[in-house]
């Protein structure tokens, strides 16, 4: 609840325009005051004039912008790992659609995430309903809001114009940068009021050479004392002609005997090339950005340049996120989900920094195939749930790997010769052929599964027409599907010594388990996306949503034949070993 008070108290007296200023510096509050902000250059930075500054704009919306196309997800914790999304919690709606009944969640985090990034400070109120829920969350003017602590309880101070009033913690959404206390960020318009004084003085010094012909001041000399009128005449006239870009190159006459004399300086010669330059790397260290981020020269190298990328994900956007979800948690959650640590809220982090997906798929195959996790474990890395009946908790190994010492045999134990070595080679050649049918299925249902990604990645370039694209995608595509898994499933069934009478019928179960596995698991995609992604970033996470998906839609095809050839009883019970080894 919001509570007015008329009485409250703070350390000392300080300016209501910027709470972080005393009163006892007329220098500082007087600035304050006006809205502005003292800079050596002389030149007043605000809230309104900083951002006039482009390298200053470019990089607070590159990180507004970043951060607010992140979707957030409140996640329950599932047994015996791994989370799954929540989509009937109170805050879900609040994080992913409409937090107020006026802006969207990418307008909301687009708005606190530059009011943080400029001041250090983004705050919004927690509108609650009666049973403590929050009901929708309201951005507040960061300049009207400051944190204070009296007798020990933290409160925020909200100045509506006309009065003050006290929010109780626990209902302001507090989103602060670096702090030097526990109650503010720093305010990086106060801070970097000097390098960014030096980018708008010469950036409005550019202005000016640049309207001056991009030359300086030049002299005409006359005969004889000229009074004060014919010299301002001559000025204007020369101004009117000379001055500007437009008139560039325009032809000079000078009669009277008058001379021309210039004052060549060029904009090189002056340094301003050179030290709009250095503003830029200056800018860079503020907003914490790679410098080519804001336009300037960084390493471009293409292998460079992809680290600076990474180290921008890295060093600027997550600790953000960070900050956000411990805000959000803090303050959406309800105490027993807290204690419990039954939910969590966080930022589906693989849509921006897993930048290559092959390569964290590559890293998890590596780490289920050698032992270092099962199934389920690398799939609640990927906020999936468990396999169904425990099949997620089995450890592979590769068969090939031995413990050093364990191939010494004792002294006293002779060699078996085994009389049926062409019996082994027999087997062994089954198995290589089980195991090059099982791999010809997995790569067609991947090649299948490519298909279905490109389709929906040209679907989603309409958002208005992809829901009906997106119900029509099955009997736009299965029957190709099937006609390209039907002919692997034969030959797995054949290799793997399909006998049963009913076999016809088995593959063709066979082939409809494998053809659904690929449809469901992309339907359930596109469905969670098209109901949740907002207009602005609906292409980039739909492509997000499907980044994964062939890999996973081919692990979850071969199980469902595995599982079918174990219940049917119509294979050897070896499709297991082969499944495995194939789709590694």
């Amino acid at each position: 609840m919001i509570e007015n008070t008329t009485e409250w108290a703070m350390p000392d007296q300080r300016s209501l325009e910027n709470p972080s200023t005393p009163l006892s510096d007329p220098d500082e509050f007087l600035f304050d005051a006006l809205g502005g902000q003292k800079s050596s250059s002389g030149v007043k930075v605000n809230d309104d004039t900083i951002l006039t500054y482009s390298p200053i704009y470019r990089g607070v919306s590159l990180i507004a912008d970043t951060l607010a196309k992140i979707p957030i997800r409140v996640l329950r914790r599932v047994q015996p790992s791994g989370k799954e999304p929540d989509k009937s919690h109170f805050a879900w709606k609040l994080v992913n659609r409409k937090p107020n009944d006026e802006q969207t969640a990418f307008v909301f985090k687009q708005q606190m995430q530059a009011q943080a990034t400029l001041r250090g400070n983004a705050f919004a109120f927690i509108d609650r309903l009666g049973n403590g829920n929050a009901n929708q969350m309201i951005p507040l003017p960061g300049r009207k809001v400051w944190p204070v602590r009296v007798d020990g309880v933290k409160l925020y101070l909200f100045d509506t114009g006309t009065e003050i009033r006290k929010l109780e913690a626990m209902n302001v959404l507090h989103i602060r940068g670096m702090g030097l206390d526990s109650l503010l960020g720093v305010d990086t318009v106060n801070k970097s009021s000097d390098s960014v004084g030096l980018g708008l003085a010469m950036q409005r010094y550019s202005g000016e050479f640049f309207a001056n012909n991009a030359r300086p001041s030049v002299a005409i000399e006359m005969e004889g004392t000229p009074d004060k009128t014919t010299i301002e005449r001559l000025r204007s006239e020369w101004a009117k002609i000379h001055q500007g870009l437009s008139n560039s190159h325009k032809l000079a006459i000078l009669t009277g005997g008058m001379k021309l004399n210039p004052f060549s300086a060029g904009a090189k010669e002056s340094q301003l090339i050179e030290s709009r330059k250095f503003s830029l790397v200056d800018v860079a260290n503020w907003l914490k950005v790679p410098v080519h981020k804001v336009g300037g020269e960084g390493r471009t190298a293409f292998a460079s340049l992809e680290q600076e990328n990474r180290s921008f994900l890295d060093d600027s956007i997550d600790p953000w996120m960070t900050t956000w979800e411990e805000e959000l948690e803090e303050k959406l959650l309800t105490e027993e989900e807290k204690e419990s640590d039954s939910h969590v809220i966080s930022f589906v982090r693989q849509k921006v920094l897993a930048a290559d997906v092959q390569t964290q798929s590559n890293v998890l195959i590596q780490d289920v195939n050698n032992g270092l996790l099962n199934v389920d474990e690398a799939r609640a890395i990927q906020d999936r749930p468990p396999l169904p009946d425990g099949e997620g908790q089995k450890f592979r190994m590769p068969a090939n790997i031995i413990i050093i010492g364990d191939d010494e045999e004792p002294d006293d134990i002779e060699p078996v010769v085994d009389p049926d070595d062409d019996d082994d080679e027999d087997d062994d050649r089954t198995r290589r052929l089980k195991v090059s049918t099982t791999r010809a299925f997995v790569d067609a249902a991947d090649r299948m599964a490519r298909r279905l990604v490109i389709s929906a990645k040209k679907a989603a370039k309409n958002h208005r027409k992809f829901g009906d694209w997106l119900e029509h995608i099955e009997a736009q595509h299965r029957q190709v599907v099937v006609e390209a898994l039907t002919p692997t499933v034969e030959a797995m069934y054949d290799a793997h010594g399909g006998v049963d009478d009913d076999v016809n019928h088995l593959r063709s179960q066979a082939v409809n388990l494998a053809v659904n596995a690929l449809f469901n698991d992309i339907t359930k995609r596109l469905d969670d996306c098209h109901e949740t992604a907002p207009h602005e970033t609906f292409e980039a996470d739909i492509h997000a949503a499907i980044e994964d998906f062939g890999f996973a839609a081919r692990c979850e095809a071969v199980h469902r034949i595995k599982r079918h050839a174990e219940e049917s009883k119509s294979w050897d019970g070896t499709i297991a070993n082969d499944a495995t080894e194939a789709d590694t």
